[in-house]
């Protein structure tokens, strides 16, 4: 069998700590590379961070200046079914004054119906009274 000797596990104890030298650089050489991606990451979140800051601002932006042309045709709106209001009084009043109008013009006419009939009425008495002295003159002194 063989013996293992103290050079012997000198030697093997300087193989081990090389070997563990080389994975803690490896390790350090991760290490690095994920604080640089970690770094790049956090860059590039505060770049996405910061424009979408200054798409939310530019889309407020744009907000307001359409709310505030809304809210300006609102206000013509609103002026306009005022005016509207006012021409729709004015027709209402115009219209009970035609009606009223109407109204007498129909008074009017019944009475003017009224005297026609009386007048045709007296026509046909007198009309019948002289075609009865005509005919028959004894009958009416």
């Amino acid at each position: 069998m063989a013996t293992i000797t103290d050079n012997d596990l000198r030697e093997l104890k300087d193989l081990i700590n090389s070997k563990f030298d080389r994975i803690d650089t490896k390790f350090e050489r991760i290490d690095h590379k994920f604080e640089e991606v970690n770094q790049k990451l956090n860059d590039v979140k505060e770049e996405v961070n910061q424009k979408l800051n200054d798409v939310k601002e530019e889309v407020n932006q744009k907000l307001n200046h359409v709310k505030e042309e809304v809210n300006l045709k609102l206000s013509d709106l609103r002026t306009d079914i005022a005016v509207l209001k006012e021409g729709q009084n004015g027709l209402n009043q115009r219209i009970d004054d035609v009606n009223k109008r109407i109204d007498d013009v129909n008074k009017r006419i019944d009475n003017l119906d009224f005297l026609a009939r009386t007048v045709v009425g007296g026509i046909i008495v007198a009309l019948i009274l002289g075609l009865t002295k005509l005919f028959y003159p004894n009958l009416i002194s």
